[in-house]
């Protein structure tokens, strides 16, 4: 959406600037599939800024706003249904804006749709979590649930920031190498549950069961890749209180039960919003840990040093604020916009222009059903 120039000098307003390398951007066929080839242009600069209300934005060389809302560009791709046009969108994306991660030894780059479209799921899953806590212990257990566990087991050749990622693919190892809990003599184990706030007391049988019987009242649970060494790790990982790990694992187990049981989950609200907040800040916390502090001698004020295009986005959901700003999906266009909480809730499209070709396609709807 391009804008009217500012009277004011955005170089001097934003918080952190990124001088990013545009590059010449092919389509191309690779291996397995469909790629962008970039081939680095030193000839050029692209300008990209950030300034809280709105955002991360495109600069012209005056210093005023050619495009914004580069987050909510750049998440909307993968809406897109086909492969031709999610490459086409990402190529136009990466020819305004540069590539996501510095290019290095200034060679060419090959990057797959795959890994592209990897990439931009986990960075919209994290921006549809930010909404979820945006309402608090209200949020949705299910939707929540769902996009915490793509954020932790979904992550393609991306690293994970989160530990339980971890433990899980190695839940035996973790196990042997802690002291882990044990049954008593009458063959019973007592642990507690933190979702539900109270300890709760096991027998071997229903335990062993479980793990390794046949009853078809497990198996569509033990089905789940994960969901065995979470119950394993619920009842035999030796935790402390107030471990991340331990409090995901209580949520995530209860909740498989409750879903097998048809049983309401809504007690699980107040620790699941809990477990959120922590995926959320580990997430970030990993995108943004090589962001380094300066102090801006022009603006007398400090800034930021952000390396390339991936860590600014990341580094504009850190900083954030829920409680005062959400992002929101446009009903016409399907991109996702920021919308100031303290000013109006309401709004449904994320401008003008989407607002009045809903508006007509609405009305070409309805006279098409009068026949008229």
């Amino acid at each position: 959406m391009k804008r009217k120039v500012k009277n004011e000098n955005f170089y001097l307003e934003s918080l952190f600037i990124v001088k990013n390398q545009p590059s010449f951007v092919f389509i191309i066929n690779y291996e397995d599939g469909i790629a962008i080839k970039l081939i680095p242009d030193d000839t050029k600069t692209i300008s990209l800024g950030f300034l809280a209300k709105e955002g991360l934005v495109r600069l012209r060389q005056n210093g005023s706003v050619d495009e914004e809302n580069l987050l909510g560009s750049f998440v909307s791709i993968i809406n897109q249904e086909s492969d031709i046009k999610r490459i086409n969108a990402y190529k136009t994306f990466f020819e305004k804006n540069g590539y996501l991660n510095s290019i290095k030894n200034n060679k060419p780059l090959i990057i797959t749709l795959k890994e592209l479209d990897n990439q931009n799921r986990l960075l919209s899953q994290l921006l549809a979590l930010s909404s979820k806590l945006s309402h608090g212990n209200r949020l949705n257990v299910e939707d929540t649930i769902s996009i915490i566990q793509f954020l932790m087991f979904h992550r393609g050749t991306n690293q994970s920031p989160h530990k339980l990622s971890t433990i899980i693919l190695n839940t035996s190892n973790f196990l042997s190498a802690q002291k882990r809990k044990s049954l008593d003599e009458t063959g019973k184990i007592t642990i507690f549950d933190s979702a539900r706030n109270t300890n709760v007391t096991l027998d071997s049988e229903f335990y062993y069961d479980f793990l390794h019987s046949n009853d078809v009242e497990f198996k569509a649970m033990r089905a789940n890749p994960y969901f065995k060494s979470l119950y394993e790790l619920y009842v035999l990982g030796n935790f402390k209180f107030d471990d991340i790990e331990k409090k995901a694992i209580d949520v995530f187990v209860n909740y498989y039960f409750c879903k097998r049981d048809k049983s309401d989950n809504s007690f699980l609200k107040p620790a699941l919003f809990q477990v959120a907040k922590d995926t959320f800040k580990e997430e970030i916390d990993y995108y943004v840990k090589n962001i380094k502090p300066s102090y801006n001698k022009e603006k007398m004020s400090p800034s930021w040093n952000v390396e390339d295009l991936l860590t600014a986005l990341y580094f504009s959901l850190f900083y954030m604020n829920p409680e005062v700003e959400i992002y929101r999906i446009c009903e016409y266009c399907h991109k996702p916009f920021k919308l100031d909480k303290s000013t109006s809730t309401k709004k449904i499209y994320c401008s003008d222009k989407c607002r009045n070709c809903a508006s007509q396609r609405k009305y070409r709807m309805t006279h098409k059903k009068r026949g008229t």
